[in-house]
């Protein structure tokens, strides 16, 4: 052994490695992917107590929120459909889970997860009885393989070349203190065993659980863009993309080739810098975490504003896929300094919401953060009814936490599950602590019209107002934050003045509009109507007199004031011209049921009665101009501005 073999053996000795796992070892990629490592095992009951799921391996103050990858633990789901229908249910059937997927996740000094390794270390010892090769990754963890002279296993070495190696008797060894074995796949199953155990200890010996261990090898500053937590992210969107328990949440949020995804976790991992105390962070009113698809595009909480899932399929049909295609090249300004986004592969004018090369991701991810992610701040915090909803909160969780430190019953588990950004569940939790939950919920900013704002269908048609009137002069576009202000400003005169009531279902304008029957109509009609609305709320003299204002002291010589002008007329002659076709078609269609008036009524069934249709068309076309001039009157009395219908 000469003397840098003696160093790098010596070097490999220092750390404290009191774990190790053996197993059969394998490596997996392809030509332009990134290597994977792993390594196959068994565990028994002792055993698997070194694995964790993610909830409990990352705490809050430790990661940043795109850190946060993994679903939070659904005790219904392991209680009672793992447990309870599956393992205690083994009559006259064999048992059996597939492998674990583990992630070997390393932590530096200040315990945060590390991204890459600063280097790592090959040696052979040929002084054991059977030759050894072994690669250490800083002082994390390293592996031992044996190597010998023929066979079909090779293990790639970056010093030594191609090593022949017997890949069944491999050994990783590690140190607990900063590597962790986070289950990426399989959490619930490994919850589920951990619970049968408990109920049935006497049965823990007969139970070893296959894992299959996995890590970046390559992931090191040298080596490039690797990075350990993306890839990690990138491997349980892979593995749980067509699992029919993965919440769409976690899909929006784990998707790395959506600028709107990256958008959502740059302005999650904002409002979890904000506060260490997760009571208290502005993620309490984003729904990330929920586990059901149908869950993930509405809010399921009272004190909730948004969800991951509503807020990235609004920006990315909204704003970055606008049906003006150059909203994105604007707003993010690509086309004005192409050296950044250079690439001799993807040509800037080519870069849309899911089609970037990795050479622009980090540009392109820089821009979103200094130009859109401080705006959705703003856009979700600033307005009074997100306000009113922010204040009822910080004073009822305030109240639930003074009582929680005075031991009232139910108060300390409550903050406990507010604490996980979990739900109580009165099946699950006891009736103490589904006591405090309503009466947290009692005093919660919640009513008709503060829902209407929690829509996906307002969602997408607020963020494409902003979008769409932002591109429309340069004076917005110079500086977004300034411009997000002035757009919410002149919403608070009409849009969202709770008194108005603009986007109510009361209101009859809104049927077969906004909304059909009770329900928000979310087809393209549906949705370009709540738009147009929106754009129609700015018309009102108060509204306009904030643009003007912020235009003039820009300099604006009107011109673009104008432009604005026109692109609020526009969507006001848009909900016009829906509005009158609605109220046409619902009469053409279902007037022999409608509560019209009783000489009305005669009139229709006497020109039916002589098959006159063609003057039933025509009375209910008169019918449905003076239904229309009804509902437009009323409108202008909500919003205040002169609506004329426009003739055919």
């Amino acid at each position: 052994m000469d003397i840098l073999d003696s160093l790098l053996e010596a070097e490999l000795a220092e750390p404290n490695f009191d774990f190790t796992i053996m197993g059969s070892f394998g490596s997996f990629h392809t030509k332009n992917s990134f290597e994977v490592n792993y390594m196959l095992c068994s565990m028994n009951y002792k055993e698997i107590k070194t694995l964790q799921v993610a909830a409990d391996a990352f705490q809050f103050s430790q990661v940043n929120f795109d850190e946060m990858v993994q679903r939070e633990i659904d005790e219904k789901r392991v209680n009672e459909e793992i447990v309870g229908q599956y393992l205690e249910d083994d009559l006259n059937r064999a048992l059996f889970f597939p492998p674990l997927i583990v992630s070997l996740v390393s932590f530096s000094d200040d315990d945060k997860p590390v991204h890459k390794y600063r280097k790592s270390r090959e040696l052979i010892d040929e002084e054991k009885p059977v030759k050894v090769f072994k690669k250490r990754w800083d002082r994390y963890f390293e592996v031992e393989m044996p190597v010998i002279d023929q066979g079909i296993d090779y293990y790639k070495s970056d010093y030594y070349g191609n090593i022949t190696i017997y890949k069944n008797a491999v050994k990783l060894r590690g140190d607990s203190k900063n590597v962790k074995l986070v289950v990426i796949d399989g959490q619930h199953r490994l919850k589920a065993v951990e619970e049968y155990i408990r109920r049935h200890n006497e049965q823990k010996d007969f139970i070893t659980l296959p894992v299959c261990i996995c890590f970046s090898p390559k992931a090191m500053a040298e080596n490039g863009p690797e990075d350990i937590l993306d890839t990690l992210r990138n491997m349980f969107v892979t593995i749980n993309n067509k699992g029919k328990q993965v919440s769409g949440h976690y899909l929006d949020l784990l998707n790395d080739n959506s600028l709107a995804s990256q958008t959502v976790r740059s302005l999650a991992n904002m409002w979890k810098k904000e506060r260490q105390d997760s009571l208290y962070s502005k993620l309490q009113f984003m729904e990330w975490n929920q586990r059901s698809d149908s869950q993930s595009r509405r809010v399921n909480r009272a004190h909730s504003i948004t969800t991951v899932s509503m807020l990235a399929e609004s920006l990315r049909v909204s704003v970055f896929e606008s049906r003006k295609s150059s909203n994105l090249d604007k707003i993010l300004r690509l086309t004005e300094d192409k050296t950044e986004f250079y690439d001799p592969e993807l040509s800037v004018y080519d870069i849309r919401e899911d089609h970037f090369s990795y050479k622009q991701k980090d540009a392109l991810y820089n821009i979103l953060e200094q130009r859109v992610v401080p705006s959705l701040d703003i856009l979700f915090t600033e307005p009074s009814v997100f306000k009113k909803k922010i204040s009822s909160y910080n004073a009822a969780i305030s109240d639930c936490y003074e009582r929680s430190q005075k031991s009232q019953p139910g108060y300390s588990s409550f903050i406990d599950i507010m604490r996980r950004f979990g739900d109580v569940d009165k099946k699950m939790h006891s009736d103490e602590t589904v006591s405090a939950s309503n009466s947290f919920y009692k005093y919660i900013y919640a009513n008709e019209h503060a829902e209407n704002y929690t829509r996906l269908v307002f969602n997408q048609a607020y963020l494409r107002a902003w979008a769409d009137l932002m591109c429309v002069s340069h004076h917005f576009l110079d500086n977004v934050e300034d411009y997000t202000r002035m757009y919410i400003n002149s919403l608070e005169e009409v849009c969202f003045d709770e008194r108005r009531q603009v986007f109510s279902k009361s209101r009859i304008y809104n049927q077969n509009t906004l909304y059909k029957g009770a329900k928000p109509n979310t087809t393209i009609m549906g949705k370009d109507s709540w738009y147009h609305l929106l754009m129609m709320t700015i018309l009102s003299g108060d509204s306009l007199k904030k643009i003007k204002e912020y235009l003039e002291s820009r300099h604006d010589t009107n011109h673009d004031f104008d432009k604005v002008i026109d692109r609020l007329t526009r969507s006001k002659n848009s909900f016009i011209e829906v509005l009158r076709d609605v109220i046409h078609k619902d009469n053409l269609q279902n007037w022999k049921v409608k509560d019209y008036p009783s000489s009305f009524r005669r009139e229709l069934a006497d020109c039916e009665a002589r098959g006159d249709n063609e003057q039933i068309a025509e009375l209910l076309n008169q019918w449905s101009k003076e239904q229309l001039n009804q509902r437009l009157v009323l409108l202008s009395n909500v919003i205040e501005i002169d609506v004329i219908p426009s003739e055919r």
